[in-house]
């Protein structure tokens, strides 16, 4: 059974009585725990529990195909259902599952844990293809996911938040759900008890005083902003800002004005290329993007793209101090910025 993501979260609830086998995969890691843990939990078996849980490797499955079988047929010694767990799952127990989702011994729940599988893999295509299994994917949670998994999380620590601060949270916090869990988690411990979240509080918690600090000095950097570039460069090295993370950045940064570039090449109007990008462009630096559209050509981005992979590597292995290399070329994009300007 193929499991549409609508179907998702009602079928983790109450999965069908017929369904003897469900494999949860994909490449959100972090979620595919969370819904093996749940799934424990709708079973009623806890996961640590020796007589109603048999674990396995997938190696140890894939050596003894017939060991799957003999588990899901066992007696529970001390009554109620029993759980058989197969973790790292991948093509290479396909056999075995088969096997016993053609002859379905005993009444064991089989739990496979399958992170990073591909969807056009055997393992997926055949759980996929049985009537007594269902294969739930796990990929990176969509805008109305995200949204939901805030509320849950704000509602469950006794918090409110503004509509503003659920929308910009929405926009800006992309990524895999531990990821989102983690900033999640920073932000409900700086609310406090019974707090409210706000907009001012999600951008200074999320963005952290870190990434805001590398983010000025790329700001004025790919602006041209030559003259304020000093006293930035001096704060940051304050904050022992590390310089790597910078290089980081900046590519990033580069990566994503060549992202609206290609799509104002392609015909879309430099809103609708803005659109596309995520996360979103924050709303206090949107001018300055938009500028540095018109200043950062695609061959000025493919070439600062190339001069940047070159120097995440010198400041791996050259001897000359970090923070001596990454202001050398900021004050470099900075100085192009400013010609650019002046053309």
């Amino acid at each position: 059974m193929r499991l549409q993501p609508r179907q998702i979260a009602g079928f983790l609830k109450s999965p069908d009585a017929a369904v003897r086998c469900i494999l949860v995969y994909g490449g959100d890691s972090t979620l595919v725990s969370e819904r093996i843990k749940h799934l424990h939990k709708t079973y009623g078996v806890e996961p640590a529990d020796p007589f109603r849980t048999d674990t396995f490797t997938a190696d140890q499955i894939a050596s003894d195909p017939a060991l799957l079988a003999d588990a899901a047929a066992a007696q529970s010694l001390m009554g109620g259902r029993r759980i058989v767990r197969i973790t790292d799952a991948g093509d290479r127990v396909s056999t075995a599952v088969k096997s016993f989702l053609a002859d379905l011994p005993g009444d064991a729940m089989v739990l496979i844990e399958g992170k990073d599988l591909k969807r056009t893999g055997s393992l997926v295509k055949a759980v996929e293809a049985a009537d007594a299994a269902a294969a739930v994917p796990c990929y990176e949670d969509g805008v109305r996911d995200r949204e939901a998994l805030f509320s849950a999380m704000v509602s469950e620590a006794g918090l409110r938040i503004d509509n503003d601060a659920l929308d910009w949270l929405s926009d800006n916090l992309d990524g895999s759900r531990g990821i989102v869990r983690s900033e999640m988690d920073k932000l409900i411990l700086s609310a406090g008890d019974g707090g409210r979240i706000d907009l001012e509080l999600v951008q200074s918690v999320v963005s952290g005083e870190g990434d805001a600090a590398a983010d000025a000095l790329i700001q004025l950097a790919c602006s041209g902003e030559t003259a304020a570039l000093g006293p930035q460069l001096e704060r940051a090295r304050e904050q022992d800002l590390n310089e790597i993370a910078v290089v980081r950045a900046l590519i990033s940064h580069f990566m994503r004005l060549l992202d609206v570039q290609l799509s104002l090449a392609a015909g879309d109007t430099l809103d609708t290329a803005l659109g596309k990008l995520r996360p979103k462009v924050f709303f206090k630096v949107a001018d300055a993007f938009k500028r540095q559209i018109r200043l950062w050509p695609r061959a000025g981005i493919a070439g600062q793209l190339a001069k940047l992979e070159v120097l995440e590597t010198d400041l791996k292995s050259s001897g000359t101090p970090g923070w001596i290399l990454c202001e050398r070329h900021l004050y470099q994009i900075a100085a192009t910025a400013a010609r650019s300007r002046q053309r």
